[in-house]
């Protein structure tokens, strides 16, 4: 097998045996099924005896637009989020009041980049023994739609009120510190991995709250570092002429029944042309800036290099297929010596086009027609994938691309149309 795969969409890799990872999706493309799904196309690829036998197979990402980790179509059309419970349990209180991460603790799906905004909307009374209520609110930004959900209450001693009314004390460098304050730093740059970031209390006393208001997307604080890849949905870029987007986030500690926070600005920079570089730090993203490996030259002993050899010899070709490549011009591989290929870089909405030269060392000549593509003739069953949160469910899928959950298929007064491939008419709709 060839360890990368043509088409893989954003935020998957392929090691050579596995896919893994969680599909992300920047453009609002969504083609299928009056805009719930979009429809990927990928090449498996394998070498043998100096041809490259390539599978065509076709896939599904499903549309999360509440952020829930559920396919809308599974639901309600993504018109608001919908709550999962890890439990019914009640939250005990024996002297302290709940915080809003105790209550969030509740919910399995609530993602740790801040798409999802939780209030609580009804406190609990906290002054009595016995059991009461909280009513959290949840809401997602560009949907109207908010939902509620009860969280019982156990209060085994009497607790004061919660950390909702903490009264905020502004605080600085001093008494939170972080290292993105460091001069030197690499700067955030969209869609490329951050080098991870500590916050910290300089007060023995302050405990950090394990989230910040205001984090990007993508990444995520467990207490002390911020890590991931920052992801940007909008096009909302503010500075430096759409070069740069402002985020404003709010770094808190506890102490004394108060809550330090320290409001901070930081910068994610705009990677328009998909080549890991922020687009002020070179062309302003008007083409796709190739990174070579190393300046060898390609070997050759009788086998033609497939077009995944050739991209091999650059870095920050991204897995996903956002940047399309060519071999523009084949080398000349009929005698020994030197000679090169020429590759071409185009990224969708760029009209700009970049080349690269990569050089050939023809140590055996390859015999006129030793390499082609094979393309196999089986289609992929299909099935999906949904960018959002971990979860899964088996599905039966048709002709149409939409799939059916395994509790339709079962009823026997239903009909269904056979899938594609009936040695594999059982598929998974993986929710990442």
């Amino acid at each position: 097998m060839v360890a990368s795969i043509e088409g893989l969409p954003k935020g998957l890799s392929f090691d050579g045996t596995t896919i893994t990872g969680t599909p992300v999706v920047d453009d609002d493309n969504w083609d299928g099924d009056d805009g719930m799904f979009k429809t990927v196309t990928m090449k498996f690829k394998a070498k043998k005896n100096g041809k490259l036998l390539v599978r065509e197979y076709k896939y599904w990402i499903y549309r999360d637009k509440d952020h829930d980790g559920i396919a809308d179509d599974d639901e309600d059309g993504g018109t608001a989020f919908t709550p999962q419970r890890v439990n019914a349990k009640p939250i005990d209180v024996d002297g302290k009041a709940p915080t809003l991460e105790d209550y969030k603790a509740k919910f399995s799906n609530i993602p740790a980049d801040g798409s999802v905004k939780v209030k609580l909307l009804q406190k609990p009374d906290l002054s009595k023994k016995g059991i009461t209520k909280a009513v959290l609110e949840f809401s997602v930004d560009g949907i109207d739609k908010k939902s509620k959900a009860i969280v019982m209450v156990n209060v085994k001693t009497p607790a004061a009120d919660a950390e909702e009314t903490l009264p905020e004390v502004k605080v600085d460098s001093k008494v939170i510190e972080t290292v993105l304050d460091e001069p030197g730093r690499p700067k955030w740059t969209q869609g490329v991995p951050i080098k991870p970031a500590t916050v910290t209390s300089l007060d023995k006393d302050a405990e950090m709250v394990a989230s910040i208001e205001g984090l990007p997307k993508g990444l995520s604080f467990d207490g002390t570092t911020i890590t991931g890849t920052p992801v940007v949905d909008d096009d909302n870029w503010d500075g430096d002429g759409g070069m740069f987007k402002t985020v404003t986030m709010k770094f808190k500690a506890k102490k004394n029944g108060k809550l330090l926070v320290r409001e901070y600005k930081y910068w994610i920079y705009r990677d328009k042309d998909h080549d890991g570089i922020a687009d002020d730090d070179e062309d302003g993203g008007a083409a796709f800036t190739p990174q070579r490996v190393n300046t060898k030259p390609i070997d050759v002993d009788g086998t033609e290099p497939t077009l995944e050899d050739y991209k091999a010899k650059f870095s920050n070709i991204p897995a996903d297929g956002s940047v399309k490549v060519k071999l523009l011009q084949k080398p000349d591989l009929s005698k020994k010596g030197m000679t090169k290929a020429v590759l071409e870089f185009s990224v969708d909405g760029i009209d700009k086009k970049s080349k690269a030269i990569v050089m050939v060392n023809v140590k055996t000549p390859v015999a006129s027609g030793a390499t082609s593509a094979v393309t196999s003739g089986t289609t992929s069953t299909r099935s999906a994938v949904t960018a959002a949160i971990s979860g899964n469910s088996s599905v039966e899928t048709r002709d149409s691309g939409k799939a059916n959950k395994r509790e339709d298929i079962q009823k026997p007064a239903e009909s269904k149309a056979p899938a594609e491939n009936s040695a594999a008419t059982e598929t998974e709709r993986t929710v990442s």
